[in-house]
């Protein structure tokens, strides 16, 4: 079952630049994920503090 032509995930360059993407995508959702947090922390003002809004983590 191999999608992929034979010997295109074998050269060492690819391999490498395929995990560099990864890490590179992890951290744009990371980096996302934490501008909205923020974004949210700064909009929401609770109404009355007997409910404290829930931490998004």
């Amino acid at each position: 079952m191999r999608s992929a032509p034979a010997g295109s995930a074998s050269r060492p360059g690819q391999r490498r630049q395929a995990r560099q993407v990864q890490q590179r995508l992890a951290r744009a959702e990371r980096l996302q994920a934490e501008a909205l947090r923020q974004r949210l922390a700064r909009r929401a003002v609770p109404v009355n503090d007997a409910e404290p809004l829930p931490r998004i983590d």
